[in-house]
Parts: C-alpha cells; sequence; structure tokens
C-alpha cells in the first residue's frame, strides 16, 4: 500500500510514510484526551462521594418519603455513567499506546490490537450517540 513514487518506512506493517505520521499523531492526541479523561473521572467521583451526604438531605426534603429510592437511582446512574465513561478513557487509552508500541517496533499484531481497542470505542460512542438520539426524540414527543 504504497502511495505514489513515497517508499513505506512501514513496509512491514502495509502503512504508508504519511499515514505513519499521521496515526503517530493521533495516538498522541488521544494519548492526552485520555489521560485528561481519567483525571476528570476521579474527580468526578471525588465530588461524587463528597456531595452525596449533601444530597440526601435535601432529596428527603423535596421527594419527601422517597428519599432512599432517589438515592439509589443517582448511585445507580453515576455507577453507570463512570462505568461507560472508564471503559470509553481504557479504549483510547489502550488503542493510543498499541499502535504507537506497533508502529515504533513495526509490529503487526501490536498496530492491529490497537486499531481493534479504537474499533470497540467507536462501536461503544455510537450506541451511547444512537441511544442518546432515541431518548430526545422520545422527549420530544412526550408532552
Amino acid at each position: 500500500m504504497e502511495s505514489g513514487n513515497q517508499p513505506s518506512v512501514f513496509s512491514d506493517l502495509l502503512v504508508t510514510h504519511t499515514m505513519g505520521n499521521h496515526l503517530h499523531d493521533t495516538t498522541k492526541w488521544c494519548r492526552f484526551i485520555s489521560i485528561v479523561g481519567i483525571v476528570f473521572l476521579f474527580i468526578f467521583v471525588i465530588a461524587a462521594i463528597t456531595a452525596g451526604t449533601a444530597i440526601a438531605p435535601v432529596v428527603e426534603n423535596v421527594f419527601p418519603g422517597m428519599g432512599i429510592a432517589v438515592d439509589n437511582f443517582l448511585l445507580i446512574a453515576m455507577i453507570l455513567f463512570v462505568a461507560v465513561f472508564g471503559v470509553l478513557t481504557f479504549l483510547l487509552l489502550r488503542f493510543s499506546i498499541l499502535t504507537r508500541r506497533g508502529l515504533e517496533l513495526r509490529s503487526q499484531a501490536l498496530f492491529n490490537d490497537g486499531l481493534k481497542a479504537l474499533r470497540f470505542y467507536l462501536i461503544v460512542y455510537g450506541v451511547i450517540g444512537i441511544i442518546e438520539i432515541i431518548l430526545n426524540v422520545a422527549g420530544l414527543f412526550s408532552f
């Protein structure tokens, strides 16, 4: 897969020099974004733990008799958010690490594993997007 007259530096990976450079730059940004995501995830967890004690009395005042049910719902929603966001961040970091290592070591197996992680990331993100679209459309029709 060589383009034009440019010989491939990554001949074992079936990647041209330009593609390798773009993928290398992409892995840097993906690693940065995933590290920022991990930091925000930890900040969210710490904020949820500290705010949980302050939220419980307010929920009991707003929804008398349903405080425990609402608290449990919020806990499940937070756990679900942390789990999904954690998986997405992990997959993005995995793509970044494996693809970059595959490019540097000219290892087709590492390169393919990195692209597989990116594929799973995009699948999960797409499913979440479709669910959000469905919920938004359903919200339009529930007056």
